[in-house]
């Protein structure tokens, strides 16, 4: 196992030390500063930026004829140059670099060659990775430009300092186009009020109307405070009136099924009874059918019956008839009894006229 102590050491960086120490424009403070030797050891502390940046203010200081070497073998460094040259663009570069928006988006707004912002912020702004130390925006970011005389610049800077991409979006858009909706100008009119603030509140020293705008600023604040509470309270109203109208919605859609499901389970019991008695309507009718059709047939067998039996050859006249069909036994048999047994004989059932004994009848006969 290899002893942790005979690793080779990483060379320790000077720039990012020099960054803290100096500020943002560490590399092209130091490319001035540095001897014109260049096997110094110092000149191999530093990145190659420093080194090349040395080299061409070496080359611009010679002679007329070294600005021109200088511009031949440092073209991006020369456009770096020029662009620190114009402080309309770089403090919209500075706002734009500190925010930390994106390379191809400041390219999009100020036009400006992706290779020469590279250069630029490498020489003159690094100061992308080192938001996050506030002492360190506060001593070389605010304060110089503060001390520099431009207020405006430091107040926007501490305002996209707490708000990044967007806040700065929003500063570079609030003075290059007009805005398109009511919106867009309100948002605007704030961000010009906060940076006003800003601007009152970094000036150590100014006219009394400065403390009279902050104060005017505080008390806005406030009722703006104030009214977005006032607002978050009705919107939790409103949220409240909405979960209590979608739970009344709930319960009726309940209820409606409720009242639904028995009406259903009504006419569901309603068939049940229509049903079974209509099959007892019909179990009666069935019955009845039945019976009638067992007496029919009881009717008709007796009928048959009565037809199979002698009785059914007799056959009674009146006595006022001639006799000379009756049997041989009825001839003496006096009219009135005839006559007496005739009109009983009407007066009696069939079944007893065709199943009467004979032997009563023969008796009431003399011999």
């Amino acid at each position: 196992m290899a002893n942790p102590s005979n690793k080779a050491k990483e060379p320790f960086d000077f720039t990012r030390l020099e960054c803290g120490r100096r500020g943002p424009g560490h590399r092209w403070q130091i490319a001035g500063e540095l001897p014109f030797r260049p096997w110094d050891a110092r000149m191999q502390r530093y990145d190659e930026n420093i080194r090349a940046a040395h080299h061409f203010r070496q080359l611009v200081g010679h002679s007329p004829v070294g600005v021109k070497q200088a511009r031949a073998l440092y073209p991006q460094i020369a456009a770096a140059v020029a662009i620190q040259e114009d402080s309309a663009k770089v403090d919209k570069l500075k706002i734009a670099v500190f925010a930390d928006l994106s390379p191809a988006e400041i390219v999009r707004r100020l036009g400006v060659d992706e290779a020469a912002l590279a250069t630029w912020e490498a020489l003159f702004y690094d100061a992308r990775n080192s938001r996050d130390a506030l002492g360190w925006v506060r001593l070389h970011i605010i304060d110089p430009e503060i001390a520099a005389g431009n207020v405006d610049l430091a107040a926007k800077l501490k305002l996209v300092a707490g708000v990044g991409p967007l806040g700065a979006a929003a500063v570079l858009d609030a003075d290059s186009r007009a805005p398109l909706s009511a919106g867009e100008q309100l948002f605007r009119r704030k961000l010009q009020l906060d940076l006003k603030f800003e601007r009152a509140t970094t000036m150590t020293e100014g006219p009394e109307y400065h403390f009279r705008f902050i104060r005017l600023h505080a008390e806005l604040k406030m009722e703006e405070n104030r009214l977005q509470t006032l607002e978050r309270k009705v919107v939790e109203k409103c949220n409240d009136a909405l979960r209590k109208h979608e739970l009344a919605h709930i319960r009726l859609e309940a209820s409606l099924e409720r009242e639904k499901r028995r009406t259903a389970e009504a006419a569901r019991r309603a068939d049940e009874v229509a049903l079974k008695k209509e099959s007892l309507r019909y179990a009666c009718e069935l019955a009845t059918a039945r019976r009638n059709a067992l007496e029919l047939a009881e009717r008709k067998a007796a009928e048959a019956r009565a037809a199979a039996s002698p009785l059914s050859q007799l056959g009674w006249k009146r006595a006022d008839e001639p006799q000379d069909n009756l049997p041989v036994w009825s001839m003496e048999t006096p009219a009135a009894e005839t006559l007496v047994s005739v009109d009983e004989a009407d007066c009696m059932p069939p079944t007893l006229g065709i199943s009467g004994n004979v032997d009563s009848v023969a008796t009431s006969t003399p011999a």
